[in-house]
């Protein structure tokens, strides 16, 4: 057993739950006399506080820390600062420093009281957080974290926008030479150049630019699609996804990673893995790539149009003879691949 006036850590598993690490109930009087225990020690509890009135063993107390099995009293002295503090603490999770009364706290009724000295919130940190540990042992655990997505983004919005409910939305991927912080360089190539140009497409337009040093990410893609359609009046079922290069290859993820999502996608000179396109072998697919790209070869894109179209899929593939990584300029030049966009709708099977 630890000597008199050591600091017992109590550990907390979310919000609730508190152990005590060292079990003082257990005690026998020739145990206590060894340790050369006082009449009370110091510890340390961590827990949900509650102010008010609360049964407690057939008594009451007015303000407790309680966690799994274990419910502690709060004794304050009579000092007034250290219970107003407690009460607007009130439900929240904190730490307590003090006191525990052993003749009280341990032999009658297992009442744990502590003569307070010290309250505070408990600290959010890692290095401040304790946890319950068990060196040796495997034990199941969850991860329950929000994480945070930021990406910048060009909008654009039909110039009749407001005369309709919903509009068809294309997201535009770019390549990686527009990587960073500067929306102007995704204006470089595809439907942001065209946009700026002055043409007026029949959809909204969303453009979002991938950070510096990094690739695109499905998950990121997928909150910003559902951010585009809470926030503005977009169809549900006709969602198309386009890119080119580096946007061509994130344009083939994300369409097996919500492969039910889209009513279309067109990647431009990208790549993917063959295996993906079972899951969604039912969405219309127009790929395109250039006869000369050294960069990304061709047949990239002919594997995957080919997986497709094994598992049931009607992909096409377009393969301009002459170009070379540059197959985008084309493409999006092109009417008639507006036309076929429009025309695509996200079927009731792609729902399911």
């Amino acid at each position: 057993m630890r000597p008199a006036h050591a600091m017992f850590v109590l550990a907390t598993i979310l919000n609730l739950s508190l152990a005590c690490l060292f079990g003082v109930s257990q005690a026998t009087a020739g145990d206590k006399a060894a340790a050369g225990y006082s009449d009370s020690i110091h510890v340390e509890v961590k827990g949900t506080l509650r102010t008010g009135i609360v049964a407690i063993g057939g008594e009451t107390t007015g303000t407790t820390i309680s966690a799994k099995d274990i419910t502690w009293e709060l004794d304050f002295g009579g000092n007034p600062d250290l219970q107003a503090l407690a009460e607007k603490l009130n439900g929240k999770t904190v730490v307590a420093r003090g006191s525990l009364d052993r003749k009280k706290g341990i032999e009658i009724r297992q009442r744990w009281i502590v003569a307070v000295c010290e309250i505070e919130p408990a600290g959010q940190d890692r290095g401040e957080t304790s946890l319950e540990i068990h060196p040796g042992t495997q034990e199941a655990r969850e991860l329950n974290r929000d994480v945070r997505i930021v990406l910048d983004y060009l909008l654009y919005l039909p110039k009749d926008y407001d005369r309709k409910d919903s509009w068809p939305l294309m997201l535009f991927l770019h390549g990686a030479g527009e990587r960073g912080d500067d929306l102007e360089l995704v204006k470089k190539h595809g439907p942001p150049k065209l946009v700026e140009q002055g043409k007026q497409f029949p959809f909204i337009v969303v453009s979002p630019q991938c950070p510096k040093g990094r690739w695109w990410q499905t998950q990121e893609l997928s909150a910003l699609v559902d951010e585009i359609v809470g926030k503005y009046g977009v169809d549900e079922d006709r969602i198309y996804v386009t890119g080119l290069s580096m946007g061509g290859f994130g344009t083939w993820a994300l369409a097996a990673y919500t492969p039910n999502r889209f009513a279309a996608i067109a990647p431009i000179c990208g790549g993917g893995e063959a295996y993906w396109t079972k899951d969604f072998a039912h969405v219309p697919t127009w790929a395109f790539h250039g006869g000369k790209d050294s960069l990304v070869p061709p047949e990239r894109s002919e594997r995957m149009v080919a997986a497709l179209n094994k598992h049931g899929g009607e992909a096409k593939l377009t393969v301009y003879p002459k170009a070379a990584h540059d197959s985008w300029t084309e493409t999006y030049a092109n009417p008639e691949f507006y036309e076929w966009l429009l025309q695509q709708k996200r079927t009731a099977a792609s729902k399911e």
